[in-house]
């Protein structure tokens, strides 16, 4: 496994970590932002432990997700990686308010993020993080 991947699931799951510390802190947007980063990662991640390039931007077209489904071992089918990646596409839409909120509207991320949002970004950074690690387990041995 290259440097690369294993830096990418180390960072995931350390974004992980912060998300929930900072759940537990009340640190609702900041938790949010650190659960959206570590699904990115885990996201990309996947793109290298099953041998394909990951694309640079945070969007990913989806014939280049489709593509990845075809290389995920038949004993990971059980993770869903359609589910996971419909995560990522969800999320997504949520990097910038998470960090910056609504300048244009005045408002800061800290108002518009409630608990029960930012404990859902990190049940799905969790679902993410599992899935990635059970995946590298599976293609590295």
């Amino acid at each position: 496994m290259s440097a690369q991947v294993q830096g990418f699931i180390q960072r995931a799951g350390r974004r992980l970590q912060d998300a929930q510390a900072d759940l537990g802190r009340y640190r609702l947007d900041v938790s949010m932002s650190n659960s959206i980063e570590s699904i990115e990662l885990s996201a990309k991640a996947t793109f290298l432990l099953l041998g394909e390039k990951y694309p640079t931007k945070h969007d990913f077209k989806d014939e280049d997700v489709a593509a990845l489904f075809e290389r995920v071992p038949a004993q990971a089918s059980n993770l869903n990686f359609p589910r996971l990646f419909v995560l990522h596409e969800l999320w997504r839409t949520f990097y910038t308010l998470s960090k910056y909120g609504k300048d244009l509207w005045g408002v800061p991320a800290n108002d518009l993020i409630k608990k029960a949002e930012a404990e859902l970004a990190v049940a799905h950074a969790s679902e993410w993080n599992i899935a990635v690690n059970v995946l590298r387990s599976l293609v590295t041995t």
